[in-house]
């Protein structure tokens, strides 16, 4: 397999990963922000 067949894949799945990661921080967040709600 050439490197330029290789590299879209794992460019992909990389995007893919960073997409996940940004989702879980702003689920993350708005439960933060529920509690601190819910304390006032």
């Amino acid at each position: 397999m050439k490197i330029h067949e290789l590299f879209p894949r794992t460019h992909q799945a990389w995007f893919f990963f960073q997409c996940l990661k940004l989702r879980q921080i702003r689920t993350d967040i708005k439960k933060i922000e529920e509690k601190l709600k819910i304390e006032k």
